[in-house]
């Protein structure tokens, strides 16, 4: 997986908003399509984020009237982003340094894409058990792409056990079995 384009893992279909709309109308976007992350642009470009979080905090929380807010009043900025062209290995240590879930995609700065955590261990599951299903049978296998993260404790690892669906390394294994009691 380290070596996995993120075009291959990320998602293409975003809610975007301009920085002049209002906040009703985001607040709208987000229910309408149950996202909890919205991407301002100006032209074709990311010019910040709004989260559901920013919508309780600005808003909410400080009694202001959504319809009289605009975007650009609230949104996080700068934005983080990753080129088109760098790998899932890449996106996950950008979000791991800056401490984000989700990356937005660029391609010579225009918005292509978003990859979030989930996106990255669905993309390292189907990539893990498409190797598990051409392995040889009761053999102890590497993950063979390169580092990955363990889904419990977070450490970098090049071994990893699929437990009660989530891939840990070997330290957390008994924890995720116990997961299911």
């Amino acid at each position: 997986m380290s070596g996995m384009p993120i075009r291959e893992a990320m998602k293409s279909d975003i809610i975007t908003v301009t920085r002049r709309e209002t906040m009703d109308k985001v607040a709208r976007l987000m229910t309408q399509w149950n996202v909890t992350f919205v991407v301002v642009l100006d032209g074709n470009k990311p010019a910040g984020v709004i989260t559901e979080k920013d919508v309780l905090g600005q808003l909410v929380a400080r009694d202001r009237k959504p319809s009289e807010v605009r975007v650009e009043e609230i949104m996080s900025s700068p934005v983080i982003s990753i080129s088109a062209d760098e790998t899932v290995s890449d996106a996950l240590d950008k979000m791991m340094e800056y401490d984000i879930r989700r990356l937005l995609v660029v391609d010579g700065g225009d918005l292509v894409g978003l990859i979030s955590r989930t996106d990255i261990s669905d993309a390292k599951e189907k990539a893990f058990t498409g190797y598990e299903s051409g392995a040889e049978e009761g053999k102890e296998q590497e993950y063979p792409y390169g580092p990955a993260v363990c889904e419990i404790c977070g450490q970098h690892t090049t071994h990893l056990r699929l437990v009660n669906g989530r891939y840990v390394c070997d330290d957390c294994a008994n924890i995720a079995e116990l997961d299911f009691l």
